[in-house]
């Protein structure tokens, strides 16, 4: 039998978002074969509550929310005989190593705790800002089925319209763009779980981060690929595929390490 994931298709029939593309380059990475079960963004909660997929966090209304990427694994069944459903990214990960560790493993042994904190400074500054920058993008890519949903939910969010959330080319844009490649201190609102926390921004910290490794390393832990280097490879691999325009400013930044932490996974990104 197959492990089914759990995604959102965008309009090429193909994924669009990071925390889906990670997972899937994991299991490519582990050659695991899979198959992808699309949903539409407005399909997401009851498909999930139907298969028994745990809810990854509340909402401001105090409701579950659910989301994806959720795997369904029908070959490590639970006790009364139904597919092992796991949610959230993070802990997808987790069970695959330990289901599947002879394929090669994604937390290295030791690795997990300093994983966890370079991903949380990961998630709260770059991907933090880069994240408005996508918005606009990932609802022109979305099928008809998730456009009204997803221009709904994200306004809600932002307290904005869509065009209005770093619209493209303005002077907000631009700077925000800067910000991202240089590193700054950077306020953040409109989204619940970070509003009014001041970050440090953004790609360059990052870089000085992994130079610890040595400028030479090709990865987060310096030799040997891990949950944080598809992290990362995500996050680029969406970039190029919503803004290959700013993709081909990303890659020369600093000294072309994005461009070789894109290069590193690419292989099992491809077929995502």
């Amino acid at each position: 039998m197959t492990i089914t994931i759990y995604d959102i298709p965008r309009r090429t029939g193909r994924s669009l978002n990071p925390l889906c593309m990670r997972i899937k380059a994991i299991l490519n990475y582990k050659g695991i074969p899979y198959r992808t079960e699309w949903v539409e963004y407005p399909d997401i909660s009851a498909t999930l509550r139907k298969i028994g997929a745990a809810p990854t966090s509340i909402k401001p209304d105090g409701s579950p929310d659910y989301t994806v990427p959720v795997i369904s694994d029908p070959d490590h069944p639970t006790e009364d005989g139904s597919p092992n459903v796991i949610s959230n990214s993070w802990k997808i990960a987790e069970y695959l190593d330990e289901m599947y560790p002879t394929s090669g493993v994604v937390f290295p042994r030791g690795t997990k705790s300093l994983q966890f904190l370079f991903d949380e400074h990961l998630s709260k500054s770059c991907i933090a800002i880069i994240t408005p920058a996508f918005v606009i993008k990932t609802y022109h890519s979305l099928q008809d089925g998730s456009q009204a949903y997803f221009r709904q939910s994200r306004e809600t969010l932002f307290k904005k319209k869509l065009e209005e959330i770093s619209p493209e080319g303005s002077e907000e844009w631009n700077e925000a763009w800067k910000n991202v490649e240089k590193g700054s201190i950077f306020s953040v609102y409109g989204a619940p779980q970070i509003s009014n926390y001041y970050i440090i921004l953004a790609f360059a910290d990052l870089a000085l981060i992994l130079d610890k490794n040595g400028k030479d390393s090709q990865f987060v832990l310096g030799d040997t690929i891990s949950y944080e280097d598809f992290v990362l490879a995500s996050v680029f691999y969406a970039t190029a595929i919503l803004m290959p325009e700013k993709w081909e400013e990303m890659k020369h930044w600093h000294g072309g390490r994005w461009a070789i932490a894109r290069e590193n996974c690419l292989p099992y990104f491809e077929k995502v």
